[in-house]
């Protein structure tokens, strides 16, 4: 059993070698994290473990690809241990498919876990917009302290914590306030966004795509959430940008679905041959909602099943972004 100071200056642990295994893969530790061993009180770095120097030439050789892909030649033929150690203490550096592999490794070893609790956030505020309009609202508002607890629940997976169904409702606590801000904000100025020619709403979705995780972890309120999380995100808008279009990508694909079935009923009903009055268009109304509603249901069906491994990817960027002096 071990004990590790991670990249936030805690001390976590014992934990199994196994774990620390996977911790390495994860590029949670590398050679230079500081491990204890159970039984005595000097700390040495990982480097200094002959059992763990598979784990840490295995995580060089999967960082190595994704950084010389990004990498001027120079700095991509730096050695492997180097690139990774570089990578793993430098928080704001990530790389996008390293990222989404990381979190694929993470949902795979918490899938019980993460599909239930995303299903359970999912479904809460769902089952609650079919009972009017008061309820809908109510269940909008109270979406934020539900991500926000799904954010904290998979952080702690990411970092080595223990986690569980409890952590849905953590947010509902002082942290409540920012998280039902941020949620309704971003939400409601994404969605006048997507609206308006797609273009702002998916420039304000990539910017602010960490002000809700900041709300539920740091508890920062709602002017430090947006300004942190596009202060970050800014300087590399394209790389987050295709980060969320391979997480989110069958709601991604759906959604675009949607518009094109969409434009192509309002052609219907306005254009050549269509409605020509105000009556007529009131007449249609009905069948117009009904075909929405049907549509919107669906996109929001597979945006649950899109949720959990999605959730993983954003967590996982997430710790590379922000944690600073992550380990």
């Amino acid at each position: 059993m071990f004990k590790m100071i991670g990249g936030d200056g805690q001390e976590y642990g014992p934990v199994t070698a196994e774990q620390l295994r996977d911790w390495i893969l994860d590029h949670r530790a590398n050679g230079q994290t500081l491990v204890q061993r159970a039984g005595q009180t000097q700390w040495q770095p990982l480097a200094a473990c002959p059992e763990f120097a598979e784990a840490l030439a295995e995580a060089a050789r999967r960082y190595e690809a994704p950084a010389a892909a990004a990498s001027p030649p120079e700095e991509a033929a730096a050695p492997a241990a180097v690139a990774a150690t570089s990578a793993a203490a430098s928080p704001g550096r990530f790389g996008v498919l390293d990222c989404v592999g990381r979190g694929w490794g993470l949902l795979q070893r918490h899938m019980l876990l993460v599909l239930w609790a995303s299903f359970l956030v999912w479904v809460i505020p769902t089952v609650l917009t079919f009972f009017g309009f008061p309820i809908a609202l109510a269940a909008w508002v109270i979406s934020g302290p539900l991500y926000g607890g799904l954010c904290v629940l998979v952080l702690k997976l990411a970092r080595g914590q223990e986690g569980g169904f409890r952590d849905v409702w953590s947010c509902f606590d002082a942290r409540f306030v920012s998280c039902v801000l941020v949620w309704v904000f971003t939400e409601a100025v994404t969605q006048l966004g997507l609206m308006m020619l797609l273009v702002p709403g998916i420039f304000l979705a990539t910017v602010w795509a960490f002000s809700l995780p900041l709300a539920a972890d740091r508890g920062a309120d709602l002017a430090t959430a947006l300004r942190e999380s596009w202060r970050v995100v800014t300087p590399r808008f394209f790389r987050v940008l295709g980060l969320l279009a391979l997480a989110f990508l069958p709601f991604v694909v759906f959604y675009a679905y949607t518009l094109g079935v969409t434009a192509h009923w309002v052609m219907e009903l306005m254009g050549p041959g269509g409605i020509t009055s105000w009556s007529e268009l009131l007449n249609q109304w009905p069948e117009f909602s009904r075909r929405g509603a049907v549509l919107g249901l669906q996109l929001h069906t597979v945006f649950a099943l899109n949720l959990p491994f999605a959730w993983v990817v954003l967590m996982t960027a997430y710790e590379d972004l922000f944690s600073a002096g992550r380990a």
